[in-house]
């Protein structure tokens, strides 16, 4: 199986197709990272409340409780998600009881989410499983990194996610 991809048959010179292969490489790494922690995402799981949750709808939880009041649509600015979206997420944790809404005084068509005492449990639950999963996986990365590099490399992709969260706002005609 040939795994060249279609531009290195263009007319890049040595240097020019090195730099090409070298940036499609690490394209390909962090789309294969998005797409398995996605999958890591949605995976339902007891974070120790006795219920199911996936990852999406615990860090939303969080969100609300570290926000209280907070709007769908600022919900969507701050995960990159469409109002939409967010709104489908927070009737589904309505309805599984973690938090609330209440209609704005001010805008009628704007609502204000509320943490419910289940959704203060579910955030507190899921933050210690974060901690826990990423004390876990810096033990794992200093197998190979020093914790210099470990912190070089969050700090990369807190730019990184900086810039796409701008790319998605900018497409989406928000700054």
């Amino acid at each position: 199986m040939n795994h060249s991809t279609e531009n290195e048959n263009l007319s890049f010179n040595g240097a020019e197709q090195k730099l090409f292969r070298k940036l499609y490489d690490r394209s390909s790494v962090f789309y294969r990272a998005t797409a398995i922690e996605n999958l890591l995402e949605s995976i339902p799981r007891d974070y120790g409340t006795g219920e199911l949750s996936n990852m999406t709808e615990a860090h939303m939880v969080i969100d609300v409780v570290d926000n209280d009041g907070i709007t769908v649509g600022e919900l969507a600015d701050m995960s990159g998600r469409t109002p939409s979206a967010v709104s489908q997420i927070v009737t589904k944790l309505e309805k599984k009881n973690y938090v609330y809404k209440q209609r704005c005084v001010t805008n009628y068509r704007s609502y204000h989410i509320y943490p419910t005492e289940k959704g203060r449990a579910l955030a507190a639950a899921h933050k210690e499983y974060d901690v826990e999963r990423m004390s876990a996986m810096e033990e794992y990365l200093r197998q190979s990194f020093t914790d210099e590099e470990i912190d070089t490399f969050y700090n990369v992709l807190a730019m990184r996610t900086k810039r796409v969260h701008n790319i998605v706002m900018e497409a989406r005609g928000k700054k």
